[in-house]
């Protein structure tokens, strides 16, 4: 049972990784290989018995650099087979990421948060009073919090309007 690696670089072929040498090289080479075992995860599946994606870092004249490789055991085929894969099938460019994909991902999640918050907040503030309720000035929480729930949900309305 032999174990071997095929490296397959920090990011896809068509892309240009971060350079050793970079102030905070260490922190965005470990997060852009990261996204790199995603997006080879996204094309190929997960690994198969026998095969791991994993970084690894390398010496070099400048410093150590980091690479995404895939460890294969060359006793299971479907593990080689897969760390060839990675070299020849994987997306040579990060993929575009749309308005609608980046919409459904982040902004409508978010959204729903915030109705979700603001919805609780006006149900606390059902039923408190307050002396100054209508004092656009008034510091205490019952007219605060309705100020800001108010202009949150404004912003919300605001928001949805310009897309």
């Amino acid at each position: 049972m032999g174990k071997d690696y095929i490296s397959i670089g920090a990011a896809p072929a068509e892309e240009m990784p971060v350079q050793v040498g970079h102030p905070d090289y260490y922190r965005l080479a470990i997060a852009e290989c990261n996204r790199y075992i995603r997006l080879i995860r996204r094309d190929l599946g997960p690994e198969p018995e026998g095969a791991r994606l994993a970084i690894k870092a390398f010496p070099h004249d400048y410093g150590t650099y980091h690479e995404v490789v895939c460890w294969y055991e060359s006793d299971l085929p479907e593990s080689v087979k897969y760390a060839h894969r990675c070299e020849r099938e994987v997306s040579s460019k990060w993929p575009t990421i749309t308005m609608e994909d980046m919409r459904a991902r982040i902004v409508d999640p978010l959204e729903q948060l915030a109705i979700s918050q603001f919805a609780a907040l006006r149900s606390r503030l059902e039923g408190h009073q307050c002396s100054q309720q209508n004092d656009k000035n008034c510091k205490c929480w019952f007219c605060s919090t309705s100020r800001l729930v108010t202009e949150g949900e404004e912003l919300l309305v605001r928001l949805r309007n310009l897309q």
